[in-house]
């Protein structure tokens, strides 16, 4: 009952009509097109730009120089496969010498020790 008390006590608004006729608007190319100076600020934005774009190459080209330096840097530190190599030979070839000078060493102990019994049975047979 409420909301039909309400919207009867509510009177339409007038609504005034379209003129009979809306003049048409020139065509752009109509206007004459004068060479305009631009507003100072969008001058200014325009160098901004400008100084923005020149900056931002500038980062890109040092961050570009300083990823080659890096990546230089990098396979310089990597070894190289043929020294490698000739590194575990020369491992190898310590390793093989070390065990020579043993042998060698325990070669000579038993020589010597040989000769000495040989050198004990001269001594006790002939004389």
């Amino acid at each position: 009952q409420k909301s039909e008390q309400v919207s009867s006590s509510y009177a339409p608004l007038p609504v005034s009509p379209l003129p009979q006729s809306v003049p048409m608007a020139a065509p752009a190319a109509a206007y004459k097109q004068e060479p305009q100076t631009l507003p100072q600020d969008v001058l200014a934005a325009q160098k901004l730009l400008e100084k923005t774009q020149r900056s931002c190459d500038e980062v890109l080209a040092d961050a570009k120089k300083r990823a080659e330096e890096v990546l230089k840097e990098a396979e310089d530190q990597l070894p190289d496969p043929e020294l490698l190599d000739l590194q575990s030979e020369k491992d190898q070839l310590s390793e093989d010498i070390e065990k020579l000078k043993q042998e060698a060493a325990a070669f000579r102990k038993r020589f010597q020790s040989m000769l000495q019994d040989q050198n004990e049975m001269l001594e006790t047979d002939l004389f």
